[in-house]
């Protein structure tokens, strides 16, 4: 019996993680070109830099904690309130060192407007940070579908 259930839902799990992959990706894509339209190419490429300074600071907060969640086989409330505070006090340091790292990024890139939006943009990382356990949650629990509808939402939403 439990085995027909844990096959059923990995069955379902992959079709779902398949169908979340699929529209995030294409969420990101059409938002992509909708920007690539809106925006001059200068203005375009101010944005990759960003991007490229978030994506580090997100994959060192989460650091593989996600992943232990995930594996522990007994998982307690207190490993979630670690890994989030963890993540949540990790974000906030390196959100606030982004934010005063806004002018000398703008000087190496010779690109003044990288200022403000470095500034702004350095408060994605902890907004990602909040979301981590959560997300790791979801997935210990094989819900993927939930995670699916909260991917697709969230990736309209932030394009």
């Amino acid at each position: 019996m439990l085995e027909g259930t844990l096959k059923s839902k990995t069955i379902h799990g992959m079709g779902w993680s398949a169908l979340e992959n699929v529209t995030r990706l294409g969420v990101t894509f059409v938002v992509g070109i909708i920007l690539a339209r809106l925006l001059s190419p200068e203005e375009y490429g101010l944005i990759g830099i960003l991007t490229i300074f978030l994506t580090i600071f997100n994959v060192i907060v989460d650091s593989g904690l996600t992943n232990a969640l995930i594996r522990k086989q007994n998982v307690t409330e207190i490993d979630y309130s670690t890994v989030f505070y963890t993540n949540l006090i990790l974000s906030v340091l390196l959100a606030i060192a982004l934010f005063f790292s806004a002018k000398p990024i703008a000087y190496f890139f010779e690109r003044l407007e990288l200022i403000p939006l470095t500034k702004v943009m350095s408060s994605v990382v902890v907004i990602n940070a909040l979301a981590i356990v959560q997300r790791a949650r979801i997935t210990k629990t094989i819900d993927f579908k939930t995670q699916a509808k909260i991917t697709f939402f969230s990736s309209i939403c932030s394009g």
